[in-house]
């Protein structure tokens, strides 16, 4: 959430290439499984190869519909 606090996180394993993408699907449901509130929300991926780890920059998700 904004205030920097974990509402949900997956891990999946996979292989990609350079012409595909991996997507990751989010429910909007907090790590409690309970739908979570209208608002933004912060979201960063953290991807792993080869033994390197690379975060990716915040950005921003809109929950808007209830």
């Amino acid at each position: 959430n904004l205030l920097g606090q974990p509402v949900w996180t997956t891990t999946e394993t996979g292989r990609n290439d350079m012409f595909r993408s991996f997507p990751i699907t989010w429910d909007l449901t907090n790590m409690a499984g309970q739908r979570v509130k209208r608002g933004i929300y912060l979201y960063k991926a953290e991807i792993s190869t080869d033994g390197e780890q690379f975060d990716t920059a915040s950005k921003k998700i809109a929950v808007t519909a209830p």
